[in-house]
């Protein structure tokens, strides 16, 4: 499947809490936001954050989306330190979208975006042990695996150790 990635947009909003909602059961576990009572007011308040972060230059959220404009989910960068020059690189994608190599397009098409558009040097994937689709979709988009970071996530108020992966944009190849 053909995606692209586009910054959200306000009427993004409807979309947002449908691929939430029918993803809670495979994107709870790794991400608190996406929780069983998500409603409108979270997706609408998210949209309006991610809007103005990106005018400031703050984090730089996706919509993953189908060529037929479908929403698929969302990647980004967030976590951004201007004095090394590195950011956090995140996806997810809605449940009736996984395993058709969503994820590793949107994550290298913003990896590819962030090497293009800003002054990062170095993108980190940070993911739960346990996480093992998001190890390989890391993995997929050309991430290398470094290590891992003992009590790196706090998930549901418990600590978990994490993968770190990163892609430097000297060895970036987005081929």
């Amino acid at each position: 499947m053909n995606i692209e990635i586009r910054p959200y947009r306000t009427d993004d909003e409807d979309a947002l809490l449908a691929a939430a909602r029918e993803s809670i059961h495979d994107v709870f576990p790794w991400l608190s936001w996406c929780h069983p009572e998500y409603q409108i007011s979270d997706a609408r308040e998210w949209i309006a954050r991610q809007i103005e972060s990106f005018a400031k230059g703050n984090e730089f959220a996706f919509v993953i989306s189908s060529n037929e404009h479908r929403f698929l989910g969302g990647c980004g960068l967030n976590r951004l330190n201007l004095i090394d020059r590195s950011a956090n690189l995140g996806y997810w994608v809605r449940t009736s979208a996984t395993g058709q190599g969503v994820a590793p397009q949107a994550a290298r098409l913003a990896v590819e975006w962030a090497f293009a558009n800003t002054a990062i040097e170095r993108i980190e994937v940070v993911t739960a042990l346990k996480n093992v689709r998001s190890q390989r979709v890391a993995e997929k988009s050309g991430a290398l695996r470094e290590g891992i970071a003992r009590s790196r996530l706090l998930l549901h108020n418990q600590f978990h150790d994490a993968v770190i992966y990163s892609i430097i944009k000297s060895g970036w190849s987005a081929t």
